[in-house]
């Protein structure tokens, strides 16, 4: 309702576009497949087995992390255009044509992150009301203990991206390739230097 719209929508950078959707294509095709596999599993009338929808799609979820690390950039871009009245209009527009539900884009921006948040309580729940003698029964354990573990990826991923924006926001002089194409950073020590642009010889610590 708002991505295919907005992309023919000249006032709106492809740049700007790309920045707000980030990478909602791969996460509508994972959960278009994830609600297929329990579609089938509900259909069934020999033994539903849920604990298969999420084997199947959890590792496909950790594209999670970098909508994540997008989403911040995304809602800044948002707010610029929805502070010029050209392009607000146009959003506004755009909200009222995505009727039922007529959600503004910010607020559907947030709905991914809180989809996946809700997947342990989900399982906990159904690991809650399923026989322990049920066949699905250790497989929703070992389903619960990946959705726990994909919530560690997403929050590693958004560590990682963090740090690196970090050291981009203070480098100065460097003019090699982006640091986004190395490896992730890990902290190992802190590191002392001298500010070369102050009359103070006092070194200062990087933590």
């Amino acid at each position: 309702k708002f991505m295919r719209p907005l992309a023919l929508v000249k006032q709106i950078s492809k740049m700007d576009h790309k920045t707000m959707f980030s990478n909602v294509t791969d996460l509508l095709t994972v959960h278009t497949e994830f609600h297929g596999h329990i579609k089938k599993q509900m259909a069934s009338t020999t033994g539903r087995k849920l604990s298969e929808p999420f084997m199947l799609s959890i590792p496909k979820m950790s594209i999670y992390g970098q909508f994540c690390c997008d989403v911040p950039k995304a809602m800044e871009v948002l707010t610029t255009l929805m502070a010029k009245k050209e392009t607000a209009t146009i959003l506004e527009n755009a909200k009222r044509d995505s009727a039922p539900n007529r959600f503004s884009l910010k607020d559907l921006l947030n709905v991914p992150m809180q989809r996946v948040l809700k997947y342990p309580l989900l399982l906990k729940e159904l690991i809650k009301h399923t026989a322990a003698d049920h066949r699905d029964h250790p497989k929703l354990m070992n389903a619960k203990a990946a959705v726990d573990n994909l919530a560690e990826v997403i929050n590693k991923t958004k560590s990682d991206h963090d740090t690196l924006m970090g050291m981009i926001a203070g480098l100065t002089g460097y003019s090699g390739a982006p640091l986004q194409q190395y490896a992730p950073f890990v902290k190992d020590g802190d590191i002392v230097y001298k500010d070369c642009k102050s009359s103070k010889k006092d070194e200062k610590k990087l933590r």
